[in-house]
């Protein structure tokens, strides 16, 4: 049963569509490093995926959030977690929320305000 609801909550985040999103953060930073510069920052990469794969997690629960009543009409997205009924709305959004701000302090933290700042205008 706890397996089954860590599932529900895993599918929230969208890991394909995340997956996918880092590649282009990966693509980004790789692009907008200074060409002069010799050593890459490594950890800096990985606090910069990790942030934004919180960011983007969270904007997935909160789009199903958001989008819960049309995803039960629709064939394809009528068994997701939310729509089904597997979980809560309140605690999807909680959910949603909390990885939200989680991966922006961490940015702010970790990586810089700027960093921080794109990711909760995306969101």
């Amino acid at each position: 049963m706890r397996s089954k609801v860590l599932a529900d909550y895993w599918a929230l985040t969208k890991p394909e569509v995340n997956f996918l999103i880092l590649i282009a953060i990966f693509a980004g930073f790789c692009l907008a490093r200074p060409v002069e510069s010799y050593d890459f920052p490594f950890l800096l990469l990985v606090h910069t995926l990790v942030g934004m794969l919180l960011v983007a997690s969270g904007a997935g629960a909160l789009n199903q959030f958001v989008e819960r009543r049309f995803d039960t009409h629709m064939r394809r997205t009528a068994r997701r977690p939310l729509a089904s009924g597997r979980l809560e709305p309140v605690a999807v959004l909680w959910f949603g929320i909390l990885l939200s701000c989680a991966g922006g302090i961490y940015l702010a933290m970790v990586v810089n305000a700027l960093a921080s700042q794109l990711a909760a205008l995306t969101l």
